[in-house]
């Protein structure tokens, strides 16, 4: 068993790249904190079944954040009682307050209100 145990060792120390600890400047801290995290929970719980899905998460999360910001809504007068909302991006869970924000649902005059989702991309 000690054997076994050496051998793990050997390769994790083989696999693991060192150079990327240089590096860590150079890198968005998303993938900082992402490899970061992943290294520390194989080495504290010893399981690289949770190390793995912890980096997965984290990056599904990252991935949510970043793309999330890729939204925007332009509002164009077409008469005087009718607006016009032009969506462009992708809407989704992180997206959606700051889609529904966009919207001005106090001006009272509006008799027609024209939402464009032909350049918006809903993520379901």
């Amino acid at each position: 068993m000690a054997a076994l145990v050496a051998v793990m060792i050997m390769v994790s120390i083989g696999t693991f790249n060192w150079h990327s600890l240089k590096e860590l400047k150079t890198h968005p801290i998303g993938f900082n904190v992402v490899m970061l995290v992943t290294v520390a929970i194989v080495v504290y719980t010893h399981n690289l079944a949770l190390g793995v899905f912890s980096g997965v998460l984290l990056s599904a999360l990252f991935f949510a954040n970043k793309i999330g910001r890729y939204m925007a809504v332009k509002t164009s007068a077409i008469e005087k009682e009718e607006l016009r909302y032009d969506v462009i991006g992708q809407v989704f869970f992180a997206s959606s307050d700051d889609f529904i924000a966009q919207f001005d649902f106090t001006r009272s005059e509006l008799k027609k209100v024209h939402i464009d989702l032909t350049h918006a991309h809903f993520w379901t």
